[in-house]
């Protein structure tokens, strides 16, 4: 059996082909530059890694930066690339030809990590991924929480600043406000910095602005880490994405020092650790091709 995972963001697209034997076989990633047709930007990808694999595609799992339903047939908003009320599982499989199984990008890097990745051997994981945006996904016993609206584990919307700024999902002071890409570049403006991966390499450098603006981010984290332990008391928080890769201690310390802080179990618990994800910038293409892997031997097995 072999398997592309597809992970298709607003400034990017991966894929890997995963064989068999759970080794990759093979990969991609590039940059699109925001709106695209994402049918044909997907179906393009995966007859890229096709040639590569000596068996057919058996399946396909798509990771996309989107809310969908629970059913995770259709996309109900993907506003970064202007995808809405789409039954884009079926559209890619009539375009395919093979089973396509929908994931949202968080939940997929959550479940890599859970099976492949920093969370292996945990019981509950949490995963925060720092990109553009901010996702996240809660893996227990091996399963992902979905919810009964498919809006299970969407961290970036956790409140961690009671009355902050509106965000785009209708509420305010969300993590993703804080703790993004976008929020990221956006803090540091004023210093001519326009990216945040120039805050990261000005931070590097030894810049205290930009020092002081990721350690802000941190901070966001590790209230948000905070308040999530008090709800799914995980073995471990995997902090995921380009941002956080990138970043890493500068964001880590931080978040680690306001989770000691505001930590709501210290009665009973030290803070739950928060690690650096080990599956990279291809996590949610390798957590989606896990996931449709897993699905279509379900399906195979109830007939």
């Amino acid at each position: 059996m072999a398997t592309v995972g597809v992970d298709i963001g607003g400034s990017k697209i991966a894929a890997v082909l995963l064989a068999e034997s759970g080794e990759i076989g093979g990969s991609v990633w590039r940059r699109h530059d925001g709106p695209v047709d994402v049918v044909d930007l997907i179906a393009a990808t995966v007859a890229e890694l096709s040639p590569s694999s000596s068996t057919s595609i058996d399946c396909v799992g798509v990771s996309i930066a989107a809310w969908l339903s629970a059913d995770r047939l259709r996309v109900l908003v993907a506003a970064n690339l202007g995808v809405s009320d789409a039954p884009l599982g079926q559209m890619l499989t009539e375009r395919l030809g093979v089973p396509v199984f929908l994931q949202n990008d968080g939940d997929a890097t959550a479940y890599a990590e859970y099976v492949r990745g920093a969370g292996q051997g945990a019981r509950t994981l949490v995963a925060i991924a720092l990109g553009t945006g901010v996702g996240g996904g809660v893996v227990i016993n091996g399963q992902v929480l979905v919810g009964s609206r498919g809006l299970g584990g969407e961290l970036g919307h956790l409140q961690v600043e009671p009355g902050g700024p509106r965000c785009t999902c209708g509420g305010t002071g969300c993590l993703e406000l804080y703790a993004s890409g976008r929020a990221v570049a956006e803090a540091a403006r004023f210093s001519g910095a326009v990216t945040a991966a120039d805050v990261v390499t000005a931070a590097r450098a030894k810049d205290g602005d930009a020092i002081d603006i990721l350690a802000a981010a941190g901070r966001a984290v590790g209230c948000a880490v905070g308040r999530i332990a008090a709800v799914v008391d995980p073995d471990l928080v995997v902090l995921s994405g380009s941002l956080a890769q990138s970043a890493g201690d500068l964001i880590i310390e931080p978040a680690e020092a306001e989770l000691r802080r505001c930590w709501p179990l210290a009665a009973v618990s030290d803070p739950v650790p928060i690690r650096l994800g080990s599956c990279g910038r291809e996590a949610a293409a390798l957590g989606a091709a896990e996931m449709a892997r897993a699905a279509l031997e379900l399906q195979a097995l109830h007939g």
